[in-house]
């Protein structure tokens, strides 16, 4: 992926004086850790140390002339005792435990939120200036439902970085989400709290161009990859899902599946050249899910990684790792024009 000359520009003049100050501090938050843990390492192994030395040395001894000092009570040797150096250990561990989460929990949030705040925050702005970013929020778990693409939310669900605002004429939203489910250990055993990633990525919500009233999802068409000729037969015995659909494009039929509750609204939104914009959009992303309810438009793009986010423990400063930030955050504010959104249909306003 080719990174445009516009955001070269746009990150050596505006954000590596950001990131600079920010890796400043990320080295010396990583450092402190790396010198407490190597501390505690090394005090941990200097006390089991003297603890096998003096267990060893633990027998009493007597003088080395037995005719010395007769009558006097021999004088008994031991060797050191590891109970004040259990102390120390014991005292470590709770200034470690409170070091933790008094001083390295917020230093750290503190510095992600700077990086969000400070460096995806002027990304969003230079992608498009109407638009708007709060890493704290997401999108709600009923916006998630309503778009019909998932059939549950799971046990669990996180969303953030949500980016809202208007472009040309459409009103458009996006979030980082993910749902997890239980899985069957988690659920024989409350103890054991193990989940499963049901989905991990971004759901875009956008106004539509057309008035509609019914419901019409577009999944990718795994059916067809997994069985081959079988594919429509196995999207039919689908019974979660709303009536299949078939459209006239070949090459659509082969890439999605569309399920909804009126064929001929479904006919009437997915028009030819939306559908190729669909697929030209889904070359361009990989898998992705849409559909279309309540005169909206749901996009779900799957994710590998949890983006927009700093690691402490390695650098803020690659420029790979922001360019493929950038190309996301383009990509889902081009969806606009590559779907052709801001053309207004009939009484669409």
């Amino acid at each position: 992926m080719e990174a445009s000359k516009d955001f070269q520009s746009f990150y050596q003049s505006t954000l590596v004086p950001v990131i600079e100050t920010l890796e400043a501090e990320r080295k010396k938050i990583a450092r402190a850790v790396y010198l407490s843990v190597a501390f505690v390492i090394i005090y941990f192994m200097v006390s089991m140390s003297l603890a096998f030395n003096g267990s060893s040395n633990s027998a009493p001894s007597t003088p080395m002339d037995p005719y010395a000092n007769q009558g006097a009570q021999p004088q008994m040797v031991y060797g050191p005792s590891s109970s004040g150096s259990g102390s120390y250990f014991i005292f470590i561990l709770l200034a470690g435990g409170l070091g933790y989460y008094f001083w390295f929990l917020p230093k750290r949030k503190n510095l992600r939120l700077r990086f969000k705040s400070e460096v995806i925050g002027k990304m969003v702005k230079f992608v498009d200036e109407n638009l708007n970013y709060k890493p704290e929020q997401g999108m709600a778990r009923g916006e998630f439902l309503e778009s019909h693409i998932f059939l549950s939310a799971g046990d669990r669900f996180t969303s953030e970085d949500l980016v809202t605002g208007r472009i040309g004429n459409t009103e458009i939203r996006f979030a980082e989400v993910r749902t997890e489910r239980r899985d069957d250990e988690g659920r024989r055993n409350a103890q054991y709290q193990t989940y499963d990633t049901l989905f991990r990525g971004i759901l875009f919500k956008a106004d539509f161009n057309k008035n509609f009233n019914g419901r019409t999802v577009v999944l990718t068409d795994q059916a067809e990859k997994a069985f081959g000729g079988l594919g429509t037969f196995f999207q039919k015995m689908n019974q979660m899902r709303d009536p299949l659909i078939k459209m006239d494009d070949v090459n659509f039929e082969k890439a999605f599946a569309v399920y909804g509750t009126d064929p001929v609204e479904a006919h009437y939104l997915l028009s030819p050249s939306l559908m190729e914009r669909i697929l030209n959009f889904k070359s361009k992303l990989g898998k992705i899910e849409l559909s279309f309810v309540d005169s909206h438009l749901y996009v779900a793009i799957p994710t590998r990684q949890n983006l927009f986010e700093s690691r402490l423990f390695s650098s803020i400063v690659k420029y790979p790792k922001l360019e493929t930030y950038h190309h996301y955050l383009q990509s889902l504010a081009g969806m606009v024009e590559d779907l052709n959104l801001n053309t207004r249909i009939w009484t669409k306003e």
